[in-house]
């Protein structure tokens, strides 16, 4: 058993080991295969937090983007999530994930349902353009609402929302596609406020 696989093995749920103490940026990547059965989002957010101390951006980018190419879906939200709040790491890894979940998007079920609410969170942040998105949140809102794949999930769900709330305004075609598939929804998270997770930093 290698030193990160060990390290996160004996630690505490409730901490976040160091950078150091997973061994250091050699020694996890060594080991990528290994730590994203093991726990992927708990590592994840170690080389978030550390990203300065990476010197391999490269290695970086594509072993924390082999986390979000997950079919688990619990893994799936919360690495993304952890990127997604990121200050550090989000600017190299806008681009490639946008690519990411522009595709991912398409999927039908929970996994096309959490890459549409990552998109989003993206162009909120205005790390992405948003007009490909309005449209792909119009046409799985629509479809959604005539029965065509699964119903609009939460993630989803908070996606439309959200999408309402920052683009309807003089677009009501927009704003009928998206909260024609899940009105309840939409009704209730704008009673009670916007109840996404954090949203990623702003691009400057």
């Amino acid at each position: 058993m290698g030193q990160p696989l060990d390290t996160l093995r004996r630690w505490e749920d409730s901490n976040l080991p160091t950078f150091d103490q997973l061994g250091g940026e050699a020694a996890i990547f060594a080991e990528r295969d290994e730590i994203l059965a093991c726990d992927a989002a708990r590592v994840v957010g170690v080389l978030c937090a550390s990203w300065a101390q990476i010197d391999s951006k490269t290695d970086a980018i594509e072993f924390l983007m082999q986390t979000v190419k997950t079919d688990d879906v619990y893994d799936a939200d919360d690495v993304l999530d952890v990127i997604l709040t990121s200050e550090l790491a989000l600017p190299d890894l806008a681009e490639p994930l946008t690519n990411f979940l522009r595709e991912a998007s398409c999927r039908e079920g929970i996994l096309g349902d959490i890459a549409s609410q990552g998109w989003t969170r993206l162009a909120l942040g205005e790390w992405c353009s948003g007009l490909e998105l309005r449209g792909h949140l119009a046409h799985r809102a629509k479809s959604a609402s005539v029965g065509r794949g699964e119903t609009t999930g939460r993630d989803a769900g908070v996606a439309v929302v959200a999408a309402c709330e920052r683009w309807s305004r003089g677009n009501n075609h927009l704003f009928c596609a998206l909260s024609r598939s899940c009105p309840p929804q939409v009704e209730r998270r704008r009673a009670r406020g916007n109840d996404a997770r954090a949203w990623p930093p702003r691009r400057v």
